[in-house]
């Protein structure tokens, strides 16, 4: 990805610019092995844990499955109060509910419909480069939009160079 650089004209020569590239790839490549190797440990690390804790997580599993099955058994149990406190926390019944949608076009249409405006939300943004074809091409005034155009600055260092420092971490 192009670095874009700002005005700074320490540099005389080529040979000199051609130096300058060459330490930045080499801070690159060095930076990109940290972070592989930082990357590798955490995704090592979170294997094991999730591998670790495969026993304990099936164990929770039918526990729960189990405390389910006696609250909804015994609902007579849960009537007042609804849920029962220990030094480990609590279960019991509460009340729940949620929204299934079945038909999402239905019911965009009814809310729009009858302007229920609480029960949907429109969001805009700016689409830059219809924004730029307007003002390059079609040669519009967007107010508050302006097109930069010019040189610019800027460096690559090869994929390649930093895929090969980084093989094997």
């Amino acid at each position: 990805m192009p670095t874009h650089l700002s005005d700074t004209r320490d540099v005389k020569t080529m040979a000199a610019a051609k130096l300058l590239l060459q330490q930045l790839r080499d801070l690159t490549c060095q930076r990109e092995i940290i972070v592989a190797k930082a990357e590798k440990k955490i995704s090592d690390l979170t294997t094991k844990a999730e591998h670790d804790a495969e026993p304990i997580d099936k164990d929770i599993f039918k526990l729960e499955k189990k405390l389910t099955a006696f609250i909804t058994g015994n609902q007579h149990l849960f009537k007042s109060p609804k849920s029962i406190k220990t030094s480990d926390g609590k279960f019991g019944l509460r009340g729940s509910s949620r929204l299934v949608v079945t038909n999402k076009d239905k019911a965009i249409e009814f809310v729009v419909d009858n302007e229920y405006d609480e029960c949907f939300k429109i969001t805009r943004s700016l689409v830059s480069p219809a924004i730029k074809n307007k003002i390059t091409e079609e040669k519009e005034k967007v107010p508050g939009c302006k097109v930069e155009s010019g040189e610019i600055a800027y460096y690559t260092i090869d994929k390649a160079l930093v895929a090969r420092a980084v093989e094997g971490v």
